[in-house]
């Protein structure tokens, strides 16, 4: 199996050798395929080549470096979890790593229980016993579109790690303008309600991120971390319209113009012990707390030429304070192939809620939390291995429309393995959803005239149940293929719809009866040259949603595909990038998707890389999305991100290691990220 650095950018998704997991523990060279996940060695030639960790890992098929983010992902787009030692981890983090210190990396394309809900790929990177010393990295990228900037530095000393890092992000305020023509058609009090418009518009804003922890840890006894972070976040954006709105026999041309602006503060604070009870046992905790705060102003209006009347101005300031605490106890037990994990984690949140606008003014406080309590055994026979976990979680909302739900998520995973490149796996697994909390709010909003946003007190959690079945070939430096067959059913699948409230539209989160998936995913990783490869993840899905006993069902058919094209000659790369997703459907929308194309050029010497990149090089980023038939008004958009066609960027990235101490086990990690902030 290819896993040199140089054709890292090409790796397939939570497919490739990954998804190959099966079964039974085969080692074949450098790799070793478990049920769950494979195991990944390097040799000393690999670690030679890459600069740091980050360049050693992302070799790995199913993993590459998107140069547009600067982060691994997976090529498929799954949701991607980084622990070093078990240490939940960033990308910078892992480039704080000599890549001598790897001892071995862990890929799971199904984590472990205790991560299930945080991520769909983890990835586990194991070190050896570092030096004592200093590591740092920086990496900056200028460009048309975004400029960012992210230096980070780690000092060990005996038993104490000191990690601190700091971070910029700007959107720029482009003299190009994002375009939008759509299209809203309706009955509305009785009469024909069409509102067509023309509309261009800017995003821009900044980010500024910084974070310092303190690890103590003793091998075979204890590891205990303290965290802080904080994250200073400013978005804005301007819109205009040009629009025709006919409502019964009356035609207006109206001009509009919109402008949002969100300020968001939010502190981190974590502390993690974990303890070795015996050779075979440890017991875990971990608590965190996490406060966003926002404050969004936004103005909307409409007005007629030549100063007619009509039209509307809608002033809303929205103050939201959200807290949550997060705390969990774990117990690990392992002898031989036999592993037993359980514990409990219970999520506490609060939102409150300050909102002025044309309606009035109003206050709203959602008081929600989440207790799980799950277990898991693995276990293995010959060549036959297999995982089996069950979770209960209880959803509550106390209060006025509080509900308490109770949902139990198992997960069954059978595997084989047999004739060295075959393996096969059978996966059934279940998992409940929360609403966000602002889904579950009563705010409301003005999106034009007519037409207004808000939650639902009444909305509950839906329950997802999945079945997959996998196989996976693999030639070792050549070929990797795998392809599944899946089957995925929500109940009370969550949805916006368009509430009749007689003189306006209401857009309203609801639970609808149930959605559907079921389809094949294919993914194929080719070397036909040590210095090229191909690699392709495509998807066919029959979609449905239906959404209350009395509707129809709704259908589509939806054909992802992402592929990655990356060279290597001498000290120069280059990778293309591109992705075709068109319309996928979501409650009774067909949802259009941002299209991801870039070709990037870089150089690297020793510790130094240089880099070119173009977003959309070759194509234009548009995309279109609009309601179903069996919604009661007809929406249509169709989008062209201007911004980032034919973008040009430079980046730059250097690190230094000096030597660095160990990083001891962590294995839980926690996270808030529904900031509570209303999608305007």
């Amino acid at each position: 199996m290819l896993l040199s650095l140089t054709f890292s950018m090409g790796a397939q998704t939570d497919s490739l050798i990954t998804r190959m997991l099966d079964a039974a523990v085969i080692n074949d060279g450098n790799i070793s395929y478990k049920i769950d996940r494979t195991t990944h060695f390097f040799t000393k030639e690999q670690k030679a080549q890459a600069r740091e960790a980050r360049d050693l890992v992302s070799g790995i098929p199913g993993l590459f470096i998107d140069q547009q983010s600067n982060s691994i992902k997976t090529t498929g787009a799954k949701n991607v979890l980084v622990l070093i030692n078990g240490v939940k981890a960033s990308d910078y983090e892992l480039q704080l790593i000599s890549p001598d210190k790897v001892r071995k990396v862990d890929y799971y394309d199904v984590p472990p229980v205790r991560y299930m809900e945080d991520a769909d790929v983890m990835i586990n990177v194991h070190t050896s016993r570092l030096d004592t010393g200093w590591s740092g990295n920086f990496y900056g990228r200028g460009g048309q579109m975004f400029t960012n900037a992210r230096g980070s530095i780690s000092y060990v000393s005996g038993n104490n790690k000191f990690t601190m890092d700091i971070g910029t992000h700007f959107n720029h305020k482009r003299k190009v303008w994002d375009t939008e023509k759509g299209l809203y058609s309706s009955i509305l009090d009785g009469e024909d309600y069409q509102y067509d418009y023309i509309q261009k518009s800017q995003d821009w804003g900044s980010q500024y991120s910084g974070g310092i922890s303190w690890l103590n840890a003793k091998d075979n006894d204890y590891t205990l971390q303290i965290s802080l972070s904080m994250d200073d976040n400013l978005s804005r954006m301007e819109r205009a319209r040009y629009i025709n709105l006919k409502w019964g026999d009356v035609l207006q041309k109206r001009s509009g113009l919109t402008s949002n602006m969100v300020k968001t503060l939010m502190p981190v604070a974590e502390v993690y012990f974990s303890k070795m009870l015996s050779a075979s046992s440890t017991l875990t905790f971990d608590v965190l707390g996490t406060t966003y705060r926002n404050t969004q102003n936004a103005v909307s209006s409409e007005t007629l030429p030549d100063g007619d009347e009509g039209g509307y101005k809608d002033i809303m300031d929205l103050d939201t304070r959200k807290s949550s605490v997060i705390g969990e106890l774990n117990y690990l037990w392992t002898k031989g192939t036999h592993k037993l994990d359980f514990g409990y984690k219970g999520s506490y949140n609060r939102l409150q809620n300050n909102l002025m606008n044309s309606d009035g003014q109003g206050t709203s406080d959602v008081n929600t939390s989440t207790h799980r309590i799950y277990g898991e055994y693995s276990s293995r026979i010959n060549s036959f291995s297999y995982r089996f976990s069950l979770g209960a979680t209880g959803n509550i909302k106390s209060g006025d429309n509080g509900f308490s739900d109770i949902a139990f998520t198992p997960t069954l995973l059978l595997g084989y393995g047999f004739r060295q490149k075959h393996y096969m796996r059978l996966k059934l697994d279940s998992e409940t959803m929360m609403p966000g909390i602002q889904q579950m709010s009563d705010n409301r909003i003005m999106i034009m005239e007519g037409f207004y946003k808000t939650g639902n007190v009444n909305a509950r959690n839906s329950t997802r149940y999945g079945s997959q079945l996998l196989y996976a070939f693999n030639i070792p430096g050549k070929l990797a293929l795998t392809a599944d067959l899946h089957f995925n059913y929500t109940k009370g699948q969550l949805y916006n719809a368009f509430i009749d409230g007689g003189d306006y539209w209401m857009l309203q989160t609801q639970n609808g009866q149930y959605g559907s998936s079921s389809g094949t995913n294919v993914t194929l990783s080719y070397v036909p040259w040590k210095f090229l490869e191909i690699s392709l993840d495509g998807s066919a899905d029959y979609q449905t949603f239906k959404a209350d006993a009395e509707s129809d069902a709704v259908h589509h058919w939806f054909f992802p595909v992402y592929a990655n094209i990356t060279g290597y000659w001498k000290g120069f790369t280059l990778s293309y990038r591109h992705t075709l997703v068109g319309q996928s459907l979501s409650g009774l929308y067909l949802e259009g998707y941002e299209k991801i194309s870039y070709i990037n050029l870089s150089w690297r010497r020793k510790s130094l890389s240089i880099g070119l990149q173009c977003l959309f090089p070759f194509v234009e980023d548009r995309f279109v999305s609009e309601t179903t038939a069996a919604s009661p008004v007809h929406h249509k958009t169709a989008t062209n991100l201007r911004t980032k066609n034919h973008e040009f960027g430079i980046t730059l990235s250097w690190n230094f290691v000096k030597g660095k101490g160990k990083y001891s086990d962590k294995n839980i990690n926690n996270s808030d990220s529904d900031t509570g902030v209303f999608e305007f």
